[in-house]
């Protein structure tokens, strides 16, 4: 769909063209009643022409925010996903290191025991 807001331009400008360089003087008042009636409508169609896009602007702007939080949603789920096995990972780690550390220490333990004078 194409934005209306050429057609607020064009209107505008042929506005002008038709009455923007005119002199009240040189006009009968029914003619200048005229010209002034064709640009209070020619100034609201164009009012209308920029609203409707700038309406058209924050709808487009609104639905594209959705699918980008809907992209957005499912890479933090696949990166929470990454995280809880790293999580995991680390916490066997972490397992296997106080396995190692209390193996050491018992072995350092019988050491000092066997080192000890009796």
């Amino acid at each position: 769909m194409s934005s209306p807001a050429p057609f607020g331009g064009i209107t505008l400008s042929l506005l002008i063209v038709g009455y923007g360089f005119t002199s009240a003087d040189d006009e009968t008042p029914d003619s200048a009643r005229r010209r002034l009636f064709l640009i209070r409508i020619g100034h609201a169609a164009a009012a209308v022409c920029f609203a409707v896009t700038a309406f058209l602007s924050v709808v487009a702007l609104t639905s594209r925010s959705g699918v980008a939080d809907r992209s957005v949603s499912q890479d933090v789920r696949a990166l929470e996903g990454r995280i809880g096995s790293i999580e995991a990972k680390v916490r066997d780690i972490a397992r296997s290191i106080d396995a190692v550390l209390e193996r050491v220490d018992r072995t350092d333990a019988g050491a000092a025991g066997r080192s000890s004078p009796r």
